[in-house]
């Protein structure tokens, strides 16, 4: 059994995998704000980030699939409501794993030439008693001793009388090394000492042997205790199994999954019956031999690699099963709705009251988004454009994961490649800055013309801004007049350049939008709309009223941008 969960998605012949600078341009995953990254928001996830991760990277373009993922959605609920307690055994799991001190512990051999020997319960049972006995062993001697003169003159036929016995026991008692410092007055100073440190070490080993067998006993209760939750947990785990097979067994495209889980439930079934045929630890003399099949078993439960990735598999399932309920929840609540796909060569997108999902309720205002044509956006800074350039591409990828996405309604081709232009990072300089861009681009054209056949669906926020705009609008207005030419090419792109849309209006497959602003009163009012043409608004003086600068330095500002 391997140590990882496959997801659905993983057995389908048209899944794809993200490019990597997805998740961090789109935050998907992890953010440098104080908000939650969008995938941990959307799924109200934060506890096994490897099944996240995985399930973030992958999507499809298999429209039959999407619609088994729709059904499955859409219908599953959580019939047991126990993942709060899956967190207490991962958390016993992982400390039983991560233990150094297990073997020494639970008093199991830790040399390496003999540890064999945990694996054989005839031997951890006579181990068992020896903990048991040492003790009372040891408490028992004196009275053994005591016992001993009465044997010894019955051996001898002799009557049995006081001095007799007394006699017998004083010979036995003067043959104890640490006795002579009671019954010797000739002792030298070292020699009482010596006895003295004999005498006390007696009692330490006894008190030892106490400590070990108490110390055995809580241990041994403590294995109980975790072979009941891990049976416990099974149980439950073998439960969900059940369900989500029943939920995914008449979808056609889940075959390959569902065959699988009954894999998967077939193993687990076996080590089910391992741990609820594994004998509780007793006290019970009669069912001591028991103790060392217990023993065994905790020892191989730590020990062997295919339990911990049993343990492991339904770790990430669980993981899975809780996106899948978070999800649907969603779903009954109707924040997100099922997207329509179609078949079609040429690639189309529509979107009614698209939303970004990492955004407050009251804060999120929906747009229409018909892509017939490719769309150039304009807008004055903070004025909703990254936004929904964000919104529209994740939209997109959660539809071609899930089926469903936070828009009313939707309906589109699905997309084999999705590029991303958006956070390009400046690590030295300006033309550091236009290097990375221009490196971005060209890997985003090398992907198009590797595949021209397939669709690819691109966002560009703020193109080449890393170098003067001469050349900025130059270089954008020869970039995006020829990946347009391929019609299974869709992008959105935002920018600040005006002559660049003037340019571009030429081209019959790209269309002009911008971000719906008014400057009322020199403040820019906002309405986080997208509207047909060419933006007029300049927010920019406003900014830097907001910010105090020089009335001289604002007033120049305006003459010289009603002259350029």
């Amino acid at each position: 059994m391997t140590n990882k969960f496959l997801l659905p998605i993983e057995f389908n012949k048209q899944k794809k995998i993200i490019q990597s600078n997805l998740l961090k341009d789109l935050e998907l995953l992890e953010t440098d704000t104080s908000k939650n990254a969008v995938y941990k928001n959307i799924f109200k996830f934060n506890n096994n980030n490897k099944i996240l991760e995985k399930f973030t990277k992958l999507y499809t373009t298999d429209i039959s699939f999407l619609n088994d993922t729709q059904t499955l959605n859409k219908k599953y609920i959580d019939k047991h409501h126990q993942h709060k307690n899956i967190n207490n055994i991962i958390q016993l799991w992982s400390s039983i794993k991560s233990d150094e001190n297990f073997l020494d512990k639970y008093q199991y051999l830790s040399w390496e030439p003999i540890k064999i020997l945990n694996e054989y319960s005839i031997f951890l049972s006579a181990l068992t008693f020896y903990s048991i006995s040492s003790p009372i062993l040891n408490l028992a001697a004196p009275i053994v001793m005591l016992i001993i003169p009465f044997i010894i003159i019955k051996i001898m036929g002799l009557p049995i009388t006081i001095p007799s016995y007394t006699n017998i026991l004083m010979k036995q008692i003067n043959k104890l090394s640490f006795m002579k410092l009671f019954t010797a007055s000739d002792l030298s100073l070292q020699a009482r000492l010596y006895y003295l440190f004999c005498f006390g070490m007696y009692f330490y080993n006894i008190y030892q042997n106490i400590q070990s067998c108490i110390a055995f006993y809580k241990n041994t209760k403590l294995i109980n205790k975790n072979f009941n939750m891990f049976e416990k947990y099974f149980d439950y785990t073998l439960d969900e199994i059940n369900d989500l097979i029943d939920y995914t067994k008449k979808l056609k495209t889940y075959s390959k999954f569902n065959d699988y889980l009954e894999d998967k439930k077939f193993q687990l079934n076996e080590f089910i019956n391992a741990i609820k045929n594994t004998p509780r630890f007793t006290l019970n003399p009669f069912k001591l031999l028991n103790s060392g099949t217990t023993m065994k078993q905790y020892y191989l439960l730590y020990d062997r690699q295919h339990i911990d990735d049993m343990f492991r598999f339904t770790f990430d399932l669980h993981s899975y099963l809780l996106i899948l309920k978070n999800y649907s929840e969603k779903i009954k609540l109707k924040t997100v709705n099922a997207a329509k796909f179609k078949k079609k060569n040429n690639p189309s997108l529509h979107f009614k009251k698209v939303i970004y999902p990492n955004i407050e309720n009251n804060f999120n205002i929906p747009n229409d988004i018909s892509m017939n044509k490719n769309h150039i956006l304009t807008g004055p800074n903070a004025s909703g454009k990254t936004t929904l350039l964000k919104a529209i591409i994740i939209n997109l990828l959660l539809a071609q994961q899930t089926g469903y996405g936070f828009f009313d309604e939707a309906s589109f081709t699905p997309y084999h490649n999705i590029h991303c232009y958006l956070n390009i990072p400046d690590n030295c300089s300006r033309d550091s800055l236009f290097q990375a861009e221009a490196r971005r681009c060209h890997n985003i054209l090398k992907n198009i013309n590797k595949s021209p056949n397939e669709k690819h669906f691109c966002i560009f926020d703020e193109l080449f801004s890393g170098t003067n705009p001469y050349e900025a609008i130059a270089s954008a207005n020869s970039y995006l007049n020829y990946i347009s030419k391929n019609k299974n090419v869709t992008f959105f792109l935002t920018t600040h350049f005006d002559k660049l849309c003037i340019l571009l209006e030429k081209n019959k497959r790209i269309k002009n939008k911008h971000m719906s602003c008014k400057i009322i009163n020199n403040k820019p009012k906002y309405y986080y709309k997208i509207k047909n043409g060419i933006t007029n608004v300049k927010g920019g003086i406003c900014v830097l009223q907001e910010l105090n600068y020089p009335q001289e330095i604002i007033n120049n500002t305006k003459k010289i941008i009603s002259q350029i």
